[in-house]
């Protein structure tokens, strides 16, 4: 797989975390225990990387480095969700816990899969 096609599967990650958090998580379909605030905050961020990844897509040349970027966010937003799961410890569902439990790994697998791939295709420039 390139840095573009890795982009178009991002963008589609970004989407589905920006709906799936904005839509489930926020209105309370499923309980984090997170105030709707920062999850609707955390939906408008992966809306964000959404952006980023289509428009990096369609219009950037030099994709692997948008790929780097994309990586950099995508870990970021790891961080992010870890810090206001052990802020928020106390209010955090079981749920909660089991879908960001589930949502960080897969991410960061992503992050790693994004970061071999850019380094590989800036090794072979």
């Amino acid at each position: 797989m390139n840095s573009r096609k890795l982009l178009l599967l991002d963008f589609l990650g970004a989407l589905a975390t920006s709906l799936g958090t904005g839509l489930l998580l926020a209105t309370e379909v499923i309980a984090t225990g997170l105030p709707s605030t920062i999850l609707i905050a955390m939906s408008l961020i992966a809306c964000g990387f959404a952006i980023f990844d289509i428009v990096a897509y369609r219009f950037v040349r030099r994709t692997v480095i948008a790929l780097a970027v994309v990586a950099m966010l995508n870990l970021s937003y790891c961080v992010a969700v870890v810090i206001l799961c052990t802020m928020y410890a106390q209010q955090v569902t079981k749920l909660g816990l089991l879908y960001f439990a589930i949502e960080v790994p897969v991410v960061l697998l992503i992050v790693c899969w994004e970061l071999a791939i850019a380094r590989a295709e800036l090794k072979s420039r």
